[in-house]
């Protein structure tokens, strides 16, 4: 053999050099951060693709060994998604990864799924239907993963609902901020839970002003006995007042300033609002606040109470002009008969005077009936005016009244939508690996933390939020007898009344919590991780490079929180230069994603992992990968012709003839010229 027989071909380059190649020894075997067998690479669908029976072929011919299919949303001319795949296509895709040992390990269900909480940014609401159809595409990617990957992580993207970075409770020190002037703009959204409406925005530079109500000016018991604290409302008579009920709210007593004879008023800004938020949520723990929401409740309270101050406007002599009415009417009757019964020349006798406010003004003589009638159709009007007025003010503060029951901070509506969801998918999940006989793994749907201005859930701690509390509601679903309605059909008192749950098993909480880990887990992405390098903040007189390490940092934090959380199930393994949305392979951009798959895997997190870098082609997709995470070359040949050692390089062979940078100095096989013309001697150009 070549080495061992010293022979050498006489157009052979480095054959004074050659040598044998001993033996590689344990020690000399560098072991893969993920073998690669464990390592899947992304396969999409479409018209640049075709259908996944020829797409994943290229790829299997690759050398891969593990598959993510990437589903599309169907609905065009080209027959798409998980639903266009019938009985046969199914199990050929099944019997092709059965003949070539290939794994499908997750079904990403399509990227026009943005959230399942059913949030529109652009109407500014969330949309039942938009959820509904969010979440019947998941479910049949979770039935496609059953039938054809036999298991494993169904991943949709979770960009749930907007909101302000600066606020969010991950940011207190404004590590990252959306835009510069976000601190003193950004916006918060209220939203109706009756119907998902956002209905008002709360931008933090707004002022607002209240009227300046009188206080308590030192602890005391009032005169009802009930005990008053310095700067408590009080009445009139300087009785406590409870602000959180609303008869108590309109009792207040607003200052009169009588030097410029008005009320005075007290002007809020944010800041303010956060105190009096502390302050309320000292007093009620039971019933906190945020900022937004004090915001907005005292808002509403000046709009009820304004309401009501017409209503008691015009009402107020409503009980007189009703009763002058009711007189006026018995008067008349009595005047008619009067007024019947005597001669035509003696009722100048029971004329009256008509009355003005003005004295100069002559009085008018008329008879008492149409005097009457006159009072009676004056009054009427006033009890009209009083009806229309005073009842619109009143029905107005009763809507404004309900509507502060009702209006909450839009993460606190969003994050019940998005965990209903992922809930009922976790156990829409739980069942398919139960009863489906292709299945052979766990399926568990897996949100992917999407990029950072697509909103909650797609920082680190929003995604570890979102996948425990859903796990919990997942519990609750599977242990309660009675739950909210789905419907969501309130009661006469406008709370979601309760129903008997369909989902209920009868289990322990225990083994609910088992199952909903099982079927409820995340997508890790890492490059839509290194896209928060955008938004992070350089210290004052900071080195972009100090910058970049700080942010390494941070970015290498947030892989221990998800890790420790326990949230971790699939991962999509994509670097990037900058913070834009890319596609590169592993080890052609600057994040720390091979530090991040090494301390998880050094934890024994047992996750699939598939390739997304498609940035560059699927070739360097597939090799670039590899040679990133630390898989040697076997099986290339047991000799090296020129120098050096050991383990073979991918430089060995990468754009290269066997380790050497150039072209060889001479071709053979199909490569060699034509042998249509040849020397006089027939010696082969070889």
């Amino acid at each position: 053999m070549y080495g061992e027989t010293g022979y050498q071909h006489s157009m052979d380059r480095g054959y004074a050099q050659v040598r044998t190649v001993k033996p590689l020894v344990d020690d000399q075997l560098r072991k893969p951060i993920v073998p690669l067998k464990d390592v899947g690479f992304t396969v999409t669908e479409g018209s640049r693709f075709g259908k996944f029976n020829q797409s994943v072929q290229a790829y299997i011919r690759s050398g891969v060994g593990k598959i993510e299919l990437q589903t599309q949303m169907g609905g065009g001319q080209e027959p798409l998604g998980a639903e266009s795949y019938g009985k046969d296509s199914r199990e050929e895709l099944r019997e092709i990864a059965q003949a070539t040992k290939v794994e499908f390990t997750a079904v990403h269900a399509p990227t026009q799924i943005g959230n399942l909480s059913g949030f529109l940014a652009q109407q500014k609401s969330f949309e039942d239907e938009f959820r509904k159809t969010a979440v019947e595409e998941v479910k049949q990617a979770i039935n496609f993963a059953g039938d054809v990957a036999q298991g494993g992580a169904v991943v949709v993207h979770t960009g749930e609902f907007q909101r302000p970075m600066s606020e969010a409770t991950w940011n207190k020190d404004e590590q990252f901020l959306n835009y510069e002037e976000e601190p003193g703009r950004a916006i918060t959204y209220m939203v109706d839970d009756r119907t998902g409406k956002v209905i008002q925005d709360v931008r933090k530079s707004q002022i607002v002003y209240e009227p300046e109500y009188q206080l308590a000016k030192e602890d005391s018991i009032d005169k009802k006995g009930h005990q008053v604290r310095k700067g408590d409302y009080v009445d009139i008579d300087e009785c406590y007042l409870d602000p959180t009920k609303e008869d108590d709210l309109f009792r207040r007593v607003p200052i009169w300033d009588a030097k410029n004879s008005r009320f005075k008023t007290t002007r809020l800004t944010w800041q303010d609002f956060e105190k009096k938020a502390k302050e309320w949520n000292q007093k009620y723990p039971d019933d906190p606040k945020k900022t937004e929401e004090m915001f907005f409740k005292i808002q509403m309270e000046n709009q009820i109470l304004s309401s009501k101050g017409h209503s008691l406007f015009y009402a107020r002599h409503y009980e007189d002009s009703k009763k002058i009415r009711e007189k006026a009417v018995e008067a008349l009757e009595f005047y008619k008969s009067l007024e019947d019964s005597l001669p035509e020349e003696d009722k100048w006798k029971i004329m009256v005077d008509k009355g003005y406010r003005y004295e100069l003004i002559p009085k008018d003589k008329m008879s008492p009936v149409e005097y009457l009638k006159e009072i009676i159709r004056s009054h009427e009007q006033d009890l009209i005016h009083i009806h229309q007025a005073s009842g619109a003010a009143d029905t107005q503060a009763d809507t404004y009244s309900e509507m502060l029951q009702h209006v909450k901070p839009i993460e606190e509506y969003g994050k019940k939508q998005s965990q209903k969801s992922l809930s009922d998918l976790g156990i829409n999940a739980m069942e398919e690996s139960h009863h489906n006989p292709h299945v052979k793994k766990d399926i568990f749907v897996a949100p992917e933390n999407i990029f950072p201005e697509m909103g909650y859930g797609s920082h680190p701690e929003e995604l570890i939020e979102l996948v425990q509390n859903s796990r919990k509601e997942m519990v609750e679903k599977l242990t309660e007898k009675y739950i909210e309605d789905p419907r969501g059909i309130r009661d006469e008192n406008g709370k979601i009344q309760r129903v008997t749950n369909p989902n209920y098993r009868g289990w322990s909480k225990e083994k609910a919590m088992e199952e909903a880990k099982k079927h409820i887990k995340s997508t890790f992405d890492t490059q839509h991780l290194g896209m928060w390098r955008k938004y992070f903040q350089a210290k004052p007189g900071e080195t972009k490079e100090n910058t970049d390490k700080r942010f390494k940092n941070w970015y290498m934090g947030q892989v221990q929180k998800m890790e420790k959380a326990g949230i971790i199930g699939h991962m999509h393994a994509v670097d990037a230069i900058g913070s834009g949305h890319q596609h590169l392979p592993l080890g052609q951009g600057n994040l720390p994603v091979t530090d991040a798959i090494t301390y998880l895997r050094n934890k024994g997190l047992n996750f699939t992992v598939s390739s997304e870098g498609h940035g560059e082609g699927s070739d360097r997709q597939i090799r670039e990968t590899w040679k990133a995470l630390g898989s040697p070359i076997y099986g290339a040949g047991r000799f090296i012709p020129t120098g050096g050692g050991g383990t073979r390089n991918w430089t060995d062979i990468n754009q290269s003839y066997f380790g050497v940078h150039r072209s060889p100095y001479y071709v053979f096989g199909a490569y060699s010229p034509s042998e249509d013309w040849t020397l006089w001697s027939a010696v082969p150009m070889e």
